[in-house]
């Protein structure tokens, strides 16, 4: 239930925000050491990030670096246990939880396992309006049909099963779902991951549409760069639950700063068949959750580590220029002047 309301500045108004926020999992099963502590699995640690109404959000990353567990954590699906999520300058749990939902919608990477394959999709649709008591019986079925018209589908589709629909045709009617409550913010975790070409263009544009026609503030998650660097305003690239570098999405792809987002840019391929790309190659894997490396977490990999500073001191999201980036090579003034001159282009 709410409080007593503090006063909120402007600034934070119609923003969504993380603030510091850490999360760990304890493992299950059985220990090899049964007398000790449970081993944890670290998904997030000290990320801050936000999003404006009408901004979207690009969030890139290797799978496991934690882009969708902060998606729920965003969406309160799931609780911090550091930081705080603030919406209009308010913690979460300051608001009713239908309040929330009404607010912050999300669409999950899997539309064939998150529509309910017993329930017809108009029902499905609008549960949304009638857990939130928006309308009489015969206006939700109007308002329902109207958003499957608006999203590309049709009245003929309403007493249809999800089963008898394309993964493109789930993906729209998991959209109309998220939007039929006009929420303020759009949460998107991975929807175009599972579609061919053709079919992620239409649903990127419909996405595009609606953002603009709705004055929607976006959060996008995706492993697609190239994608990410058409839809983002602005771009945030994860690495072991941490933000390496966040920033204009322009100007990262321009002048990318932290080694793990040139890395990340360089292996992407590119549109253009005269864009030369130097190719870095970074040695081992991803190390694990469990056992995070000391120091800057990236470092059992980069190709630009730095003496023993990168293996004892974990680098602070610093500012430089119009981007913030966790980096040590930052710290040498006359490296990084070298390293802004190279960027990724060849």
């Amino acid at each position: 239930m709410k409080q007593m309301v503090s006063a909120v500045p402007a600034e934070a108004k119609g923003v969504l925000e993380a603030r510091d926020v850490s999360l760990s999992f304890k493992l299950r099963g059985n220990s090899v050491r049964p007398w000790g502590p449970r081993r944890q699995v670290q998904a997030l640690a000290g990320v801050s990030l936000s999003v404006r109404r009408g901004e979207m959000l690009g969030i890139a990353g290797e799978s496991g670096c934690g882009k969708s567990t902060l998606a729920r954590l965003l969406l309160k699906l799931i609780q911090a246990n550091e930081g705080s999520v603030l919406l209009d300058g308010q913690p979460l749990d300051w608001y009713p939880l239908l309040e929330l939902r009404e607010r912050v919608q999300m669409v999950f990477q899997d539309p064939f396992t998150s529509l309910n394959p017993r329930r017809r999709v108009g029902d499905i649709i609008a549960d949304s309006l009638i857990v939130h008591g928006k309308g009489a019986p015969a206006e939700r079925r109007g308002r329902v049909i109207a958003m499957l018209e608006r999203v590309g589908l049709g009245a003929h589709h309403y007493d249809r099963f999800p089963h008898e629909f394309s993964g493109g045709q789930r993906q729209r009617i998991a959209i109309a779902r998220a939007l039929i409550i006009r929420p303020e913010f759009l949460i998107l975790d991975e929807p175009t991951s599972a579609l061919d070409v053709s079919v992620q263009a239409r649903v990127v544009e419909l996405i595009q549409e609606l953002r603009r026609e709705l004055d929607l503030g976006c959060i996008f998650i995706t492993h697609d760069l190239n994608l990410l660097g058409f839809l983002s305003d602005r771009l945030a690239v994860m690495y072991l639950g941490r933000v390496v570098e966040t920033g204009p999405t322009s100007e990262i792809f321009s002048n990318p700063k932290h080694p793990y987002t040139r890395a990340l840019l360089a292996a992407t391929p590119s549109p253009d068949p005269q864009r030369r790309v130097q190719r870095i190659d970074l040695e081992g894997e991803i190390p694990s959750s469990v056992n995070v490396p000391t120091g800057c977490p990236f470092h059992t990999r980069c190709p630009e580590k730095i003496g023993t500073i990168c293996e004892t001191v974990r680098p602070a999201l610093a500012r430089r220029g119009d981007t913030q980036v966790s980096c040590h090579l930052y710290g040498n003034q006359e490296h990084a002047r070298a390293t802004d001159a190279v960027g990724v282009s060849s």
